[in-house]
């Protein structure tokens, strides 16, 4: 019946950003921490079939086909600006985040 999944619908809330603050599998989960995404030596991990990362691309059998080249096109992108221009720390000075909407707290260097 139609009408019942509706109205079983509108009791789910869905809230994406929740997924990545499971404290009981991340430390901190407030702050961006790069090295939680690299291995040992240094090298991205892939972590897209772990529960508690954000789900644009979904998971399990509802997947999106195509994350893999939409990863592969934003690593063509920044491999593009890192041949083609120079990078230059403008100051040591470490700057707040100023876009907020995830909630992401702590500080980066300000390269642009």
């Amino acid at each position: 019946d139609w009408e019942t999944v509706k109205q079983k619908l509108r009791s789910v809330a869905l809230v994406s950003f929740a997924t990545a603050l499971v404290g009981q599998k991340v430390e901190q989960p407030s702050e961006f921490q790069m090295g939680r995404y690299l291995d040992p030596s240094g090298h991205f991990v892939d972590q897209t079939f772990e529960p508690w990362n954000f789900g644009v691309f979904g998971g399990g059998t509802r997947m999106c086909v195509g994350y893999k080249f939409a990863r592969d096109e934003m690593l063509v992108f920044m491999i593009h600006l890192l041949r083609h221009f120079s990078f230059t720390v403008a100051s040591a000075q470490a700057v707040k985040f100023p876009f907020n909407y995830w909630r992401v707290s702590g500080t980066f260097n300000h390269a642009l």
